[in-house]
């Protein structure tokens, strides 16, 4: 895969990743984390439920009105 390979030749420590659904894999996840870096993946609706887990307590906060704390 490309996105792995890059990653590897990429020095990345500290920095954000940003990566469209196709990269919204364990693996990248990953490999980001051990480069020491963070990232933000998008989700797609055809990821099972991994959307919903995600959205779920996002959608009950907006719900009651509610805003995320510092750690959401």
């Amino acid at each position: 895969m490309a996105i792995p390979r890059l990653l590897d030749m990429l020095s990345i420590d500290g920095a954000i990743v940003t990566i469209d659904a196709m990269g919204c894999q364990r693996g990248i996840a990953q490999k980001i984390i051990d480069k020491k870096a963070d990232y933000v993946l998008a989700l797609k609706g055809n990821q099972g439920t991994l959307r919903e887990d995600v959205e779920g307590p996002n959608r009950k906060l907006t719900a009651s009105g509610d805003q995320p704390g510092p750690d959401c």
